[in-house]
């Protein structure tokens, strides 16, 4: 097994789907390949003559191999993902159980891959570039790919050197073929070929910036300890719709298309109950009067040193794209809107899309302290799982950003 000589060019591949690190947060990442497998984008780019590329660093290299061996089994996937995760939340001292996951994982869903050099078209399907595993390379912390598997063992070992998240889930190892001392992707490379136009990217984390995340606050550390069996199985049903979603605004689906495939999804918001409103409501006093006026003031903060480090980098570099951003920075700070929606809450009308593009404080604490929503107009079932009749639908502002593609694609054509 042997990584990239030399850098592939960019154009051989009109679209690659990057997935990256997420720990227990694989089962979003399964429901995101669950749909674009049901979409049907991939027939559609091979009929076409086109070609998609998978990427993928620790648990999102799991997804990438799936969907570059064509193994679509998802939904067996959650159900595994489901057991494994009712075995680690029984016990504490289940904690390093997730190397035996991982290679038990290995076992059920990658037979397909045994044997190998004597599989041709399997094997020409690998090494052809349209798989990249990103692992880091010990002592120097080096992002370094992998793209060529001649063997079953290439594959299991470049799988277990990207989830290598030590001491959790084994201890960094040598490369059989070259003697580097390799260990989880995500040290070196969080999210692959985030700067390239023609990559959707994905992570499960709620305060990311790639382009297809959960859009609904999901705590950050179900990435190391997953939730209840009802929540995590919801996961699946997200990282589908977030997905769907995606590609509707990306111009790969039309609006009708993508609201078609849509599926039910359940709150993960706890149930109700006049103790637990209460409480909920004393939480809230307590975090405006004492909690938020501290986040308020980071948040003016950042925008105000990005605007400054903006200004210099346009000036320095002549580019007219960071001077874009330092003008939509500073009309977060000049408006009253601005403030008083991070005060008052969202009863307040402001430009949301602009602020959370402007601000990563506010895309982390948005959700958890200033107010945010915590459900998306797709939730149509109880924390329970009984559907309340409602159809889900896409989000306004997926549709208002797909017309702004579709209509930008048209002019460029």
């Amino acid at each position: 097994m042997s990584c990239l000589a030399g850098k592939v060019e960019e154009d051989v591949f009109d679209l690659t789907f990057s997935f990256a690190a997420g720990g227990w947060f694989q089962m979003y990442h399964c429901g995101v390949c669950q749909a674009i497998v049901d979409c049907g984008i991939i027939g559609t780019f091979a009929s076409e003559g086109k070609r998609i590329r998978f990427a993928g660093c620790s648990a999102g290299s799991l997804a990438a191999a799936c969907m570059a061996s064509k193994c679509y089994r998802f939904e067996e996937m959650r159900e595994f993902l489901i057991q494994c995760a009712e075995h680690y939340r029984a016990s504490w001292l289940n904690l390093f159980c997730m190397k035996r996951y991982l290679e038990e994982s290995l076992d059920a869903f990658g037979a397909h891959l045994k044997e190998l050099e004597r599989k041709p078209r399997m094997h020409e399907m690998l090494n052809d570039g349209s798989l990249e595993i990103f692992v880091t390379t010990l002592p120097n912390m080096k992002q370094k790919v992998l793209t060529e598997f001649h063997s079953y063992e290439d594959v299991v070992e470049a799988l277990k050197a990207s989830c290598c998240m030590a001491p959790l889930v084994g201890a960094p190892f040598r490369l059989r073929g070259t003697g580097e001392w390799v260990c989880d992707g995500a040290l070196a490379t969080m999210i692959p070929h985030k700067d390239n136009s023609k990559t959707i990217t994905v992570s499960p984390f709620y305060c990311s910036t790639t382009t297809v995340h959960p859009t609904i606050f999901v705590p950050v550390w179900w990435g190391l300890r997953p939730p209840g069996k009802v929540a995590f199985r919801n996961l699946f049903s997200l990282g589908y719709n977030d997905m769907i979603e995606g590609l509707v605004m990306n111009a790969y689906l039309t609006p009708d298309e993508g609201e078609s495939m849509l599926k039910p999804e359940v709150k993960f918001l706890p149930g109700g109950g006049v103790i637990v409103s209460c409480a909920l409501h004393l939480l809230d006093f307590l975090v405006l009067l004492f909690v938020r006026p501290v986040v308020v003031c980071c948040i003016y903060a950042e925008l105000a040193f990005m605007s400054v480090v903006y200004f210099l980098k346009g000036l320095l570099f002549l580019d007219s794209r960071p001077l874009v951003r330092m003008y939509d920075n500073v009309r977060n700070m000049v408006s009253i809107r601005t403030l008083g929606r991070l005060i008052f809450g969202e009863r307040v009308p402001h430009n949301s899309e602009r602020l959370e593009k402007s601000s990563r404080l506010y895309r982390l604490f948005n959700p958890i302290i200033l107010g945010g929503k915590n459900s998306t107009e797709r939730a149509v079932m109880s924390p329970t799982g009984v559907s309340n009749g409602k159809r889900p639908s896409l989000s306004p502002n997926t549709c208002k950003r797909a017309r702004a593609t579709s209509k930008r694609t048209s002019q460029e054509s």
